[in-house]
């Protein structure tokens, strides 16, 4: 496929050469470009010089005819280039734009590609083709932009590769905010959309079609042979807003989402592949609204659960507006195989508001097929309004009973495809949308991130000499520091690539006046520090905190992890041993081996995003043996806020810590959770701590899952949760009687935890 596309952008660009077919325009420059503008016609084409084209601004209306196109093309395929703040729009009619590639561009309004010029000129029976989306990001990740816009009518974007986007904000949206813009029967085809990081927050789908304001408006919207590779962004990938599309045969690999029907009816859905690979949130289809049908998809190894199932359908809202959730119904879901999938969800969501189940629902001729995997059919009410029929499966254990009939089902994997028998039947199950056909048809160089074996580096003890240090080191050197040696602070360690900072027992004392971070996680900045012992208190003054992240705008992830380290002396109103700012995003923060230790301010803040829309600042958050003593306020504070249910995190695992002495102060807390999703909580110690309020406080919904047992409460505040059923049955409230090291050495405690080892720190370095 690719070596015929290739004969044929070969052909177009001999055609768009031809003078006697029609007017050629080499530009080198923008101001050439504008100056020919006006005076483009149906067949004419406009060749851009080989070269990276900086903060330009690309618009053409032009009226083209399908037999004499206009033609937009670079010199080379690939070779033109714009970046910065640029933007390219087109509109009118039968406009061509091929081979270009749209990198590193910083544009913060609008898209980078639309299908028009002004805010009433669309185009029509126009392509964007055989084009590069690569790493167009402002600084900011929480600046939502959209890369490709798509208005007017009979539009296509094919074959395009579309990478590495970061920020929030859609990829693609097909907009229907005009007459003009609806039933505009576009074609989204063969495109590539590559890796895309979790966002931490709604609004970070791959493709959008339609808004809920027009969502009962049909939309009549092809996609189809699209490859979605670990497109993690958000819970849906392809978020459907509208009426009369169909999605087919299209390939979602490894994604952490799914397909949704989140708005509007009578939607196609066929002969998708889902392939999870048992990946965590793997999922499938979505289920909302009325008329829809669904046949002859494929959903292998798909892990996800709750709204990232294999395939869920929801309950709706009664009197639903436009925004929330319609009853499903009149929907047909058939002729559907289902690969040790782990999950599928009925009258998913209930809720007190979601009540109103599924009506008219025909689920037919599916398969499901377990060996390695149970799946599991979940329902969550009533299954009056469904009707089951010609179902089958290997399995004699699925809910509800008699909605599958037990037949032999026989499996054959391949290098490909899956051959699956039964019922002398035989189905080949190949993915009609492949990595190799879908993209860009000419070659394309990638700069996959490739991991650096780094140098180590030997620090001398002195005044800023880690700083200077840093400065000079490249990304995953270690910086090697003297054991037991003093090593002064009194300016920000500035961290803008992964490294590893090494010691044992290595003092670093703040020798700065107020204010001043120990280290400031920037842009491109990843941390480990290891047997650091940190003081932050000097004879000048205090120190801010000795870690912050997103101090100043991020786009890219991080992560820091601390291992064998103590942070002590912030004795000066509400400082943080470690704080992560409002635009920055961590895959995992982790303490391990960790002593806190007299701190008036909070220890752990991760709770810089109070919008309340669904946002947070880490997926996960580790603490293991840690100790934490004589801290004045909020120990722990982890929040994410508003009931959207796009994301999965955050993630709170904290095992085998002590808190003593922690957050007395009047309705404080020691551990507050706000809006965590899932949580893990075990053989820990809580001892005269949260007295005055919470040791453990939880702001959760329904469908948050959370655990807390094998820990003791002596003497501490309580535990407050809005939904029951969190505790475990080892709660205990005895007098830990510490050592002098704050290890637990009461006889009644030794034994009680999940391993049968003591509970609380126990001071393994």
């Amino acid at each position: 496929m690719k070596q015929t596309a290739v004969i044929l952008l070969s052909f177009i660009f001999l055609l768009a050469s031809s003078s006697a077919y029609s007017r050629q325009y080499f530009i080198k420059n923008i101001s050439e470009f504008n100056n020919i503008k006006p005076g483009i016609k149906g067949g004419d084409s406009i060749i851009f010089k080989n070269d990276t084209w900086n903060d330009v601004s690309i618009e053409l209306a032009a009226k083209g005819t399908e037999t004499n196109p206009v033609y937009l093309l670079p010199q080379t395929p690939g070779a033109v280039i714009f970046s910065g703040n640029s933007s390219f729009k087109i509109s009118g009619t039968y406009i061509f734009v091929n081979g270009f590639v749209f990198k590193n561009i910083t544009t913060e309004k609008g898209g980078i590609v639309e299908y028009r010029t002004a805010k009433n000129k669309f185009a029509n029976y126009c392509q964007v083709t055989n084009c590069i989306f690569d790493n167009c990001n402002p600084a900011d990740r929480l600046l939502e932009t959209n890369w490709i816009i798509m208005y007017g009518q009979n539009n296509r974007f094919d074959h395009n590769t579309i990478l590495n986007k970061k920020n929030l904000g859609t990829t693609l949206i097909v907009e229907l905010n005009d007459e003009l813009n609806q039933n505009n029967n576009h074609r989204i085809n063969n495109n590539y959309f590559g890796p895309k990081e979790r966002g931490g927050s709604n609004g970070a789908e791959i493709i959008r079609i339609g808004v809920s304001t027009f969502s009962r408006t049909s939309s009549k919207t092809i996609v189809e042979e699209n490859y979605f590779e670990q497109c993690n962004g958000e819970v849906e990938i392809i978020s459907v807003k509208s009426c009369d599309n169909i999605l087919r045969k299209n390939t979602f690999y490894e994604c952490e989402g799914g397909l949704v029907l989140r708005h509007g009816n009578r939607n196609i859905i066929e002969d998708n592949y889902f392939i999870g690979n048992d990946k965590i949130h793997t999922g499938g289809i979505r289920v909302i609204n009325a008329g829809h049908k669904i046949s002859r998809n494929v959903f292998i190894h798909c892990a996800g659960e709750r709204f990232r199932s294999a395939f869920t359908v929801l309950n709706g809202v009664p009197n639903s507006p436009i925004n929330r959730y319609d009853r499903v119904k009149d929907v047909t879901i058939a002729d559907n195989i289902f690969i040790d999938c782990k999950n599928i969800e009925l009258c998913a969501g209930k809720d007190f508001e979601r009540t109103a189940r599924p009506e008219n629902i025909l689920f037919k001729n599916n398969l499901i097929y377990s060996s390695n995997v149970q799946t599991k059919i979940t329902v969550n009410d009533k299954l009056d309004g469904f009707t089951f029929l010609n179902n089958i499966s290997n399995s004699s254990s699925l809910f509800p009973a008699n909605s599958f009939k037990k037949t032999s089902v026989n499996l054959i994997t391949n290098k490909e495809s899956y051959v699956i028998k039964y019922n002398n039947q035989e189905k080949i199950l190949t993915p009609f949308a492949t990595k190799n056909n879908s993209g860009v048809q000419w070659n394309y160089a990638v700069n996959e991130a490739t991991f650096r074996q780094g140098k180590t580096i030997r620090v001398l003890p002195g005044e800023n000499t880690i700083s200077t240090i840093v400065m000079q080191a490249s990304a995953n050197d270690t910086l090697q520091l003297e054991e037991g040696k003093e090593y002064l602070i009194s300016k920000p360690i500035v961290v803008s690539i992964p490294l590893t900072i090494h010691g044992k027992n290595s003092k670093l004392q703040y020798a700065g006046d107020n204010n001043i971070n120990f280290f400031e996680i920037e842009n491109g900045g990843s941390l480990i520090l290891d047997g650091l012992l940190m003081n932050g208190t000097s004879e000048n003054g205090v120190a801010a905190s000795f870690v912050t992240a997103g101090k100043k705008n991020m786009i890219e992830h991080y992560n820091f992890n601390a291992v064998n380290c103590s942070f002590t002396k912030l004795t000066d109103g509400r400082k943080f041993a470690f704080i992560a700012g409002k635009g920055s995003f961590a895959d995992t923060i982790s303490f391990t081996n960790c002593v806190f230790d007299d701190i008036t301010g909070d220890v752990i803040n991760i709770a810089a995003e109070k919008d309340d829309i669904g946002r947070y600042n880490a997926e996960y958050v580790i603490l293991t043996n840690c100790l934490f003593n004589k801290v004045l306020h909020g120990t722990i504070n982890v929040y994410r806020g508003g009931n959207d249910e796009s994301t999965t995190g955050p993630y709170f695992f904290m095992n085998k810590c002590t808190f003593n002495q922690c957050s007395n102060t009047e309705l404080g807390y020691v551990v507050k959770l706000f809006g965590v999703q899932f949580s893990t909580i075990t053989n820990c110690v809580f001892n005269n701590s949260g007295l005055a309020g919470r040791s453990v406080w939880y702001e959760d919904f329904g469908w948050t899952k959370h655990t807390l047992d094998y820990c003791d409460f002596f003497e501490s505040g309580k535990i407050t949760s809005f939904y029951q059923g969190i505790m475990g049955k080892n709660i205990f409230y005895i007098n830990p009687k510490f050592s002098e090291n704050f290890i637990v050495t009461n006889t009644a405690l030794l034994k009680a935890s999940t391993n049968k080892q003591k509970i609380g720190y126990t001071n393994q370095k």
